[in-house]
């Protein structure tokens, strides 16, 4: 057992005796070890790296995030993967059925299986080709992976790579005049750049051709433009396209400030 640097209590457990293992379709499962590039269909990974920012919110129980997102399915029914970093600034994983019933977040509820004594998820910062699990990896460190098991539409492949941010508040729902002032991010919008907005770079897909390369076409949709920005932008003609998002809402969005 040890303490982190922001006093979280952290112990090690049997590998199998993790949240994991709560899971019915996990009862019998035998634990993979990571060969990250795998023969799919469509997306088989992705990667990008996402700097950190320390975004305001106006209370604990809203979520500013930065996340990479694997997702597949119907419009009305999809499965969706994730993973990045969230406020307050900690790793993090997260599984849903389409944000209708299920959704879960770490080891808060069976599924993720971590493979990895080095990281901690939810600690601070200071695809297999037999099995066809998702598998996580963070700088030089392979955290864990989703299970074929778990999973219905994202079983064989993803039919669509995301990367960006949310913003999460109760708040925030039809009928309600007002919108949280959470920043998304840093809180500078998207044309401010580099050094002043949240962006990821070095964003990679993975094909049936095996290669990690640049999706193209790479585009952006932001959901509320009133309220938050996204940009995709490269400095010059042989720079690396930079994904850029965030902003804090302003008074054309929030419309009754309480």
């Amino acid at each position: 057992m040890s303490i982190s640097e922001d006093g979280d209590i952290i112990d090690c457990v049997d590998i199998y005796k993790q949240p994991a293992f709560d899971h019915p379709a996990l009862r019998n499962h035998t634990i993979q070890y990571a060969n990250l590039y795998a023969v799919r269909n469509n997306f088989i990974g992705a990667r990008g790296d996402i700097n950190l920012w320390d975004p305001l919110v106006e209370t604990y129980d809203e979520i500013s995030s930065a996340q990479i997102s694997l997702k597949s399915g119907f419009v009305e029914n999809f499965e969706s993967i994730e993973a990045g970093w969230m406020f307050i600034l900690f790793f993090f994983v997260f599984q849903l059925d389409g944000y209708r019933l299920t959704g879960c977040i770490n080891l808060n509820c069976a599924g993720f299986v971590q493979t990895s004594s080095v990281i901690a998820l939810g600690s601070t910062f200071t695809n297999d080709p037999i099995t066809n699990h998702w598998w996580l990896q963070t700088c030089n460190e392979v955290v864990g992976y989703w299970p074929a098991e778990i999973l219905q539409y994202l079983k064989e492949s993803a039919s669509i790579v995301a990367w960006g941010g949310d913003v999460y508040s109760k708040y925030v729902k039809p009928g309600n005049p007002y919108h949280t002032t959470a920043y998304m991010g840093s809180g500078e919008a998207a044309s401010e750049l580099f050094g002043s907005a949240n962006y990821i770079t070095n964003i990679r897909i993975i094909d049936d051709s095996l290669q990690l390369k640049y999706p193209d076409p790479a585009f952006f949709v932001v959901d509320e433009p009133n309220c938050y920005s996204a940009l995709i932008h490269k400095a010059d003609c042989d720079s690396e396209p930079y994904f850029y998002f965030g902003g804090h809402p302003d008074d054309k969005c929030v419309y009754n400030k309480k």
